[in-house]
């Protein structure tokens, strides 16, 4: 079988991900293996891990990539974890030290989508990285190599070597807890039939909580709703099984288990950013619980340029230095990482970056035993008395993206004209603070799309800066005639105002 074409598209900002099998298959694994082997030399890396999610394709995806490495890695130096949890990969690597890490997922993406998050050293590689492994994989497509005529019959399948949940588990229940008198909690955990599943309930149960479990067997497939928490239609199930058995709390994760969504005791949906909230607090008092604590040394939290206006107060008032990043998991674990002191991070998506022992950990399963560590301690109604404005969600819209720069000066001169701005941050779009919110526009990392996040302290505030959107939008539509944008999901509709 000759592989002649590479589909660039599914090469993002910090993965790689697309169709399977249409464009991502095993010919597609097989000459991704010798592209990262050209890209990062074997000399360089030492060992190897490998293991995927629940979707489709990931053995066959797993077991080309192994055929693959091994022509230039020992196949000693080669762990095939098979389907597991990255959480517990992350931990095992603590001790193992392995030079790169390929999980096979699509992370959140709908049925029907497959892809690879690559770690170098513990970290996600960058975007410059993908590049040349996109262009490497296109240089050896394009030459006739013997090595790229394989036939999938003779691939020899790799052996599985399972990591033990104990080592996630034991590693996370011995880290310091003086809580004396805790609530025991009723907990619905809805697994969204990613690999949640795997270690999700044992670790909360071993905390000493009652859990009840919902779409907990892998399934990629997705049966029940799209894995994707950061969607409120994705957790109506949750909501309504939380009410129905008097759960205390909800927790919710996407196919690979890096996205945390949250639900209390009455059925609603706690936003990401009340939920960084509760992590800086419960983070902060954890931090100070060490022997070595010194209040002296400054503490550092990261979050990321959609995240709400209360985040940088709330890092403040716990006595911590906030620090703005890029959105994109890859962009916050190189934040987290690069900065002395740092603690954790935070994203609007719900993905949460914890540094322990070296490492960074983008684990929701780890991120929802923390809230549960804070819970257990002050009752679920916590949650009632989170700081929140209006928001509404997140808007995409399709939207060229090499126009986007040009809107983006247009829409930062309208500003000036036209909302008193109290200041502007480009690190990442157009950041727009007013006395009464922000707006922020910011072109997508992984499609054709221009995303708009608005927050305001009234729904007065709300409407001004929707309504100034929509103009800006229109006007700019306007200046380029030929250009069709769709504002349909810009419409100030009441359904979108209330706290998130």
């Amino acid at each position: 079988m000759l592989i002649t074409t590479i589909p660039l598209n599914v090469f993002k900002e910090y993965d790689i991900r697309g169709h399977y099998p249409d464009e991502i298959n095993s010919q597609f694994a097989y000459l991704l293996g010798f592209a990262l082997m050209e890209v990062l030399p074997p000399q360089n890396i030492g060992s190897v891990l490998i293991a995927h999610d629940a979707r489709e394709g990931g053995p066959e995806l797993a077991k080309a990539l192994y055929n693959a490495l091994k022509t230039r890695v020992k196949s000693e130096h080669i762990q095939f974890a098979g389907l597991e949890h990255p959480g517990l990969l992350a931990v095992h690597n603590i001790h193992k030290n392995y030079g790169l890490i390929i999980y096979i997922t699509a992370s959140h993406n709908p049925v029907g989508f497959n892809g690879f998050k690559i770690y170098c050293d513990s970290l996600p590689i960058d975007s410059e990285t993908i590049k040349l492994i996109a262009y490497n994989m296109k240089r050896l497509a394009d030459a006739d190599f013997k090595f790229l005529h394989y036939s999938e019959e003779i691939f020899e399948q790799p052996p599985i070597e399972e990591i033990e949940n104990n080592e996630y588990i034991n590693a996370l229940l011995s880290e310091p807890d003086f809580c004396q008198e805790k609530y025991i909690l009723k907990i619905a955990i809805d697994g969204g039939n990613g690999v949640a599943g795997l270690i999700a309930r044992e670790l909360y149960e071993k905390m000493g909580h009652e859990v009840l479990e919902l779409n907990c067997v892998p399934d990629g497939t997705f049966p029940n709703h799209h894995p994707d928490p950061s969607v409120p239609d994705n957790l109506m199930q949750l909501r309504k099984f939380v009410v129905e058995h008097g759960c205390d709390i909800g927790l919710a994760f996407d196919g690979d288990a890096d996205r945390l969504g949250v639900v209390d005791y009455q059925g609603q949906i706690i936003g990401s950013d009340r939920v960084f909230i509760f992590l800086i607090r419960e983070m902060m008092k954890f931090y100070k619980s060490y022997s070595d604590y010194d209040p002296a040394k400054p503490v550092h939290i990261v979050y990321d340029i959609k995240s709400s206006r209360h985040i940088q107060r709330e890092i403040e008032a716990a006595g911590a230095l906030p620090h703005l990043s890029k959105t994109g998991h890859s962009n916050m674990m190189q934040k987290v990482a690069q900065i002395e002191g740092a603690l954790f991070g935070g994203e609007y998506s719900g993905h949460y970056y914890f540094k322990k022992d070296g490492l960074i950990l983008n684990d929701a399963v780890y991120s929802g035993f923390r809230i549960l560590r804070f819970i257990e301690e002050v009752g679920p109604e916590a949650f009632e008395h989170l700081p929140h404005d209006l928001m509404v969600p997140e808007i995409r819209i399709p939207y060229p993206r090499e126009l986007v720069k040009g809107l983006l000066l247009h829409v930062k001169d309208s500003a000036q004209k036209n909302l008193n701005p109290i200041s502007f941050t480009e690190i990442d779009g157009l950041r727009i603070e007013i006395e009464g919110g922000f707006l922020l526009m910011r072109p997508s990392n992984t499609e054709q799309k221009l995303t708009i996040v608005i927050e305001a302290t009234s729904e007065e505030e709300l409407c001004k800066l929707l309504d100034f959107t929509i103009a800006v939008l229109e006007d700019h539509e306007e200046r380029l005639k030929d250009r069709a944008i769709d504002l349909k999901d810009l419409e100030p509709t009441k359904s979108k105002f209330g706290p998130h």
